[in-house]
């Protein structure tokens, strides 16, 4: 519960279906009591729930802001909402439930669980705009039987009219949420040189290099780069270069032409197969990114990874980041783009 507009009204549309609600907050950056924890709380109050406040900073730390350091310092450009759900956020969830003597979690997220003849799945939410199924995929399927989320069938618009008619007002309350939660920079570097100053001291710079080997001139590290990169390469020739990949052996950012940047297939690694009936039986729909894209294309199980083959080619497809398979609206699937 943030005591913005979605926990709000979450919590207002549990409280007419009949539930004994309890606000749950995260406390899990430093210095942030006064802009999340007072929100919540008056929420709280005004809707007349428990609250309580659940002091993460150590386990936030660890599992999510030493993912998100480490993934670039290793050449991956890491998906940290995603790895945040599956290590973070619903295991803490789920034991602060317990703690508090309540078999069920509800947030406000938009999207919906969803019955079918295989087991339950996740849905998209009804405001296509706000839809977040895709960062839940690794949401496992038996926690999904004590996972409430009222906003399914609801708009933005809806949902603001049902806040404010609890008594939620801009002033209080944290606005639509977007961007990492854990950085105001719109820029990653710089919220690595925040977390990990250090580490990133320690960057070798190397060569730029094209898939011919050619040296084109030298990178600042390898932190600096993600696949796709056109602008701050400081290179200066008469052709367009782009990051196309890493050669962390030998400290290489290998460039190349836009053309380059485009793939028909690629491998998931830590997948999570939410329908497996669906998943590896038939053309699914592929997300790789969360707006503007969208492709078909099938998922064949290879174990521990699996391989998708993409109808069309797509265009930068970055390890680290994540896949989402969908089918007939069902989230079925999904798992990180592996190097």
């Amino acid at each position: 519960m943030s005591g913005g507009a979605d926990s709000t009204a979450a919590a207002v549309l549990l409280q007419q279906a009949g539930y004994t609600v309890v606000g749950c907050t995260f406390l899990h950056l430093p210095g942030e009591e006064a802009e999340y924890l007072v929100p919540a709380k008056t929420m709280a109050q005004k809707l007349g729930i428990e609250h309580v406040a659940a002091d993460l900073k150590a386990d936030f730390a660890r599992d999510v802001l030493g993912y998100f350091t480490n993934g670039y310092l290793n050449g991956i450009t890491p998906f940290p909402c995603a790895w945040c759900n599956i290590h973070f956020k619903w295991p803490k969830l789920f034991e602060i439930a317990g703690q508090n003597n309540c078999p069920l979690v509800a947030t406000g997220h938009y999207a919906e669980i969803v019955e079918t003849e295989y087991g339950k799945t996740i849905a998209r939410g009804a405001d296509a705009d706000k839809d977040q199924s895709f960062f839940l995929w690794g949401l496992k399927s038996e926690w999904l039987n004590q996972v409430v989320w009222p906003l399914a069938g609801l708009t933005r618009a809806e949902v603001m009219d049902i806040a404010r008619n609890a008594g939620y007002t801009p002033k209080i309350a944290l606005s639509n949420s977007t961007g990492l939660c854990f950085s105001g920079h719109s820029d990653y570097r710089q919220t690595l040189r925040d977390l990990a100053p250090d580490a990133l001291s320690a960057v070798q710079p190397g060569k730029f290099v094209t898939t011919d080997g050619e040296i084109l001139g030298q990178h600042a590290g390898l932190p600096n780069y993600t696949i796709g990169q056109r602008h701050g390469l400081g290179i200066w020739t008469n052709q367009r270069w782009y990051v196309i990949g890493f050669n962390q052996n030998k400290n290489e950012v290998i460039l190349g032409q836009y053309a380059q940047l485009s793939q028909s297939e690629f491998w998931v690694k830590d997948g999570n197969a939410l329908l497996p009936q669906l998943l590896f039986e038939a053309t699914v729909e592929i997300r790789i990114r969360y707006r503007g894209q969208k492709a078909t294309g099938s998922v064949e199980n290879h174990g521990a990874r699996w391989r998708v083959v993409l109808d069309e080619p797509e265009y930068a497809i970055t390890p680290g980041q994540t896949a989402v398979f969908y089918r007939d609206n069902m989230l079925v699937g999904g798992g990180f783009i592996a190097v």
